[in-house]
């Protein structure tokens, strides 16, 4: 038996029975972190990094503070859901790990939409380019330690899934697809005897979520593709007795992180 509740501070508790204690995480969304510095990206850029730092409310400076409060909640970890990286930066990657290393936060990361992404990329062509996608999804996987882009972890009983949703062009916009290897991948880990929780960046294309989606997104869903292999992964965790699932906009409409915990019911 398993149930969960969503409290006004954006905090999640999901409630299983059979677990004996409980199981505390952050999940970290959407940051944007800009370069640190200026100096090693060329003038030309300067503006449009300039602009969406402050935009997304130059969060090199929260972060910190941010980090200071999930260690002082008590977490068991930290996990950052993706679009950490506004683009590509190796100084802004390996600065987030030395942050939590600070603190002692253990630390575990996954891929956005824009993370890998170059600079001429991000804010010159806003194109897939696979070949910058394969090379610094590369570099990311080493400067945060991620074993592959999908990957999975036990904590204290507790598996977590992490499932990368690489984005596509889509109907005039962009959308989530899950490859055959993946979804085989996946079902194979929801065989685990206990309790589940499944992080993917881009959401799935619910009802529920539909209205908020498209006044986020300019009238543009950019959820999970629906086709079988998304139905696939929905349908099993559905499914699953004791499994949830996060993404980038499962949470409070403004906030950018949640404390989320299993306990006993």
């Amino acid at each position: 038996m398993s149930s969960f509740r969503l409290y006004n501070n954006g905090d999640v508790w999901f409630q299983v029975s059979g677990v004996s204690h409980s199981v505390r995480f952050a999940h970290v969304v959407d940051l944007h972190l800009p370069p640190r510095s200026l100096d090693a990206a060329p003038r030309r850029y300067h503006h449009a990094i300039q602009w969406w730092d402050i935009d997304s409310g130059r969060p090199h400076e929260r972060l910190p503070q941010l980090l200071d409060e999930v260690r002082a909640c008590g977490v068991d970890f930290v996990f950052f859901g993706g679009d950490l990286l506004d683009f590509y930066d190796q100084d802004a990657a390996v600065g987030v790990v030395e942050l939590c290393r600070q603190r002692d936060l253990a630390c575990h990361f996954q891929f956005g939409n824009h993370d890998f992404e170059s600079l001429h990329v991000r804010y010159v062509t806003h194109e897939l380019d696979p070949a910058v996608r394969r090379e610094n999804r590369a570099k990311l996987c080493e400067h945060w330690s991620m074993p592959a882009p999908d990957y999975a972890f036990t904590h204290e009983g507790v598996r977590f899934i992490s499932l990368d949703c690489p984005y596509e062009p889509h109907e005039q916009s962009w959308g989530g697809r899950l490859g055959n290897d993946q979804v085989e991948w996946f079902l194979s880990e929801l065989k685990h005897d206990g309790p589940i929780v499944v992080f993917h960046h881009v959401p799935f294309n619910l009802p529920t979520l539909e209205h908020r989606l498209r006044a986020i997104w300019n009238g543009a869903l950019a959820t999970l593709i629906d086709d079988a292999n998304t139905r696939r992964v929905h349908d099993a965790i559905a499914d699953h007795p004791a499994s949830w699932a996060l993404s980038r906009d499962t949470r409070m409409p403004a906030a950018k992180t949640r404390s989320a915990g299993l306990g006993s019911t």
